[in-house]
């Protein structure tokens, strides 16, 4: 993503609904954390027989130090009814992409995933098998 779409995702946060971060009353956060600090955050809501993952994100200076994969664990071991998590992820995100698929996620499908209104990029829909 160029910096006109960084921006303008950023300016997006400043309504009322925060660009849609905002969990519902179903979702929920986990945080990994280090000396007090947050270094790794996960957003997920288990809805029916899949858990989604809306945002797996990990301190770049925590990136492959085994963060982000606990994390992933952890929401799996949450959603302990559902068959499969869930993620989209952008396929600009070739480290995002890779993390996930070293976990055993999948490409089930490709789509165009709305940054925010008026920005689509191609993304990849992922699913890893949990029962």
């Amino acid at each position: 993503m160029g910096s006109d779409t960084a921006t303008a995702m950023v300016e997006s946060l400043a309504g009322e609904g925060l660009g849609g971060i905002l969990p519902a009353t179903d979702e929920r956060v986990v945080l990994a954390f280090h000396d007090d600090r947050i270094v790794g955050s996960c957003v997920y809501a288990a809805r029916g027989e899949t858990v989604y993952v809306w945002g797996c994100y990990i301190s770049q200076a925590f990136q492959r130090s085994g963060t982000g994969r606990r994390l992933i664990r952890h929401v799996q071991r949450e959603g302990l009814s559902a068959r499969r998590l869930q993620v989209t992820v952008l396929c600009a995100s070739a480290g995002a992409v890779a993390f996930y698929g070293s976990l055993g996620f999948a490409v089930v499908e490709r789509v165009e995933y709305e940054l925010f209104p008026g920005c689509r990029e191609p993304a990849l829909v992922m699913e890893l098998a949990t029962a």
